[in-house]
C-alpha cells in the first residue's frame, strides 16, 4: 500500500493537513534558489575563482533566506498546531501504515 492509498483512507482533517504541509514544504524550499539567484547577480569572479558579492547582494540573499525561514518556521508552526486538533489516533493510525515496509 502506497502513501497515496492511505492518504485517501485518511479522514478529510488528516488528508487537508497532510496537503497543507505538502505545500508549505514546496513552496518555501523553492524560495531558497531564488534567494541564491538572486544574491549572486551581479557578483564578480573573484581572482580565485570564487564569485564574490558585494555587502547589498549579501543583504539580499539574507533577506530573502530570513523569509523563507520565517515563512515555512510559522507556517509549519501553524499547521502543527492545527493538526493536534485532529483526532490522535487517527493521525497515528496514517504514520504507522505510510511507513510499513
Amino acid at each position: 500500500m502506497d502513501a497515496q492509498e492511505n492518504l485517501s483512507s485518511a479522514p478529510e482533517g488528516v488528508q487537508s493537513a497532510f496537503r497543507t504541509m505538502r505545500l508549505i514544504v514546496l513552496v518555501g524550499w523553492a524560495i531558497y534558489p531564488l534567494g541564491y539567484v538572486v544574491g549572486y547577480v551581479g557578483a564578480e569572479m573573484g581572482s580565485d575563482g570564487i564569485l564574490v558579492m558585494n555587502s547589498a547582494q549579501a543583504a539580499n540573499l539574507n533577506a530573502i533566506y530570513n523569509i523563507a525561514t520565517l515563512y515555512t518556521s510559522s507556517l509549519t508552526g501553524q499547521a502543527s498546531a492545527s493538526i493536534n486538533i485532529l483526532n490522535i489516533t487517527q493521525i497515528q493510525k496514517l504514520y504507522i501504515n505510510i511507513n510499513k515496509p
